[in-house]
């Protein structure tokens, strides 16, 4: 280095940057500034979120720069061969999930304390259906007391939590046969809510909730990923979370995980390994939110659903308390 700074005789100013690399290539590199400069040279880091340029003069005092080059998630999917389809859909869902946070809060209090039952008794309550092409929805009830799971109580669980949700996504009031109120769905909306999307809404909105002060975390709900060329969509993630220029995906779920050879199991570990596989790089991770499944105790079964997941390189946030120890795992992840 001496000899590639010798032409100016020294007498100019150095910046050394000491982002990256090894300690070795640091010290030789202010070695060979302080032999060829005339004065001690200034150094920068370059890192953080929102990334920034630290730099430290002659004095040793430090100052933070913040600079604008953090990808979006557009960018971030373009640097892996893929793109973004239809912000839109995020745009909305982020407007859906933003007006039903209260009644989606309301509900989720009284489903969480059971919700392996009591999911399960919502589910099977679903009247409308779609057609075999998956085009055409009926609109129809959402009858608990239709269900043939549960007990009379956890239905009449489900039905005071049901009414919580009375004005969202085109869920209405309604009377079944037997005079007692149910609700009746009338788009398809209503219908994803109670089939899972109220854990996506309330997670997404817990998410917000608190990194409400860190613009450098951002949080998008239900980004369709396909490649830049013809109309395939390859997957949508539930919720994805992008600080300091890399991704991380949330997925959840509401069906019950069984044996690897289960279509809910087979499903959701292919998807692991795509977002893995197609844009995550080292260092993204895969957060699965299930609530109606706990890690067992002893360890998980060798083979299990819970246990290829964890090979695969997921993150799991289970049981009761799986919201809180999602927005628990993304905290530790944008600290790091």
């Amino acid at each position: 280095m001496p000899e590639i700074l010798a032409f100016k005789n020294g007498d100019f100013p150095i910046v050394l940057n000491l982002t990256g690399g090894r300690k070795q290539m640091a010290l030789g590199a202010l070695l060979g500034c302080s032999r060829a400069a005339k004065t001690p040279p200034h150094f920068i880091f370059v890192g953080g979120g929102p990334l920034g340029i630290d730099f430290i003069d002659q004095e040793g005092t430090q100052s933070t720069a913040r600079v604008h080059g953090e990808l979006d998630i557009s960018e971030y999917l373009n640097l892996y061969g893929l793109s973004r389809r239809t912000p839109e859909l995020s745009r909305r869902k982020h407007q859906s999930h933003e007006e039903a946070a209260d009644a989606v809060e309301q509900f989720s209090g009284i489903i969480l304390k059971d919700a392996a039952s009591l999911q399960a008794i919502i589910s099977d309550s679903i009247k409308p259906r779609l057609s075999a092409d998956g085009k055409i929805f009926n609109a129809g009830l959402v009858d608990p007391w239709f269900s043939k799971k549960g007990s009379n109580r956890q239905k009449k669980r489900v039905g005071d939590a049901l009414k919580c949700l009375v004005g969202v996504d085109g869920l209405t009031s309604a009377v079944n046969e037997n005079d007692q109120t149910v609700l009746h769905a009338a788009r398809r909306e209503g219908v994803d809510l109670l089939n899972g999307g109220w854990i996506e809404a309330l997670l997404y909105n817990k998410l917000r909730e608190h990194f409400h002060d860190r613009p450098d975390v951002r949080i998008l709900p239900n980004v369709e990923v396909g490649y830049p060329e013809g109309d395939e969509i390859i997957g949508e993630i539930d919720i994805a979370i992008l600080f300091k220029s890399q991704l991380h995906v949330i997925e959840t779920k509401v069906a019950h995980f069984g044996s690897t050879q289960n279509g809910a199991s087979a499903k959701a570990l292919a998807q692991i390994d795509k977002w893995k596989r197609l844009m995550l790089g080292q260092f993204g991770r895969v957060i699965l939110v299930q609530p109606r499944q706990t890690q067992q105790n002893p360890p998980l079964a060798k083979g299990s659903f819970l246990s290829r997941a964890l090979a695969a390189g997921a993150d799991l946030a289970l049981g009761p308390g799986a919201i809180e120890d999602a927005v628990a795992l993304v905290e530790r992840l944008s600290r790091q």
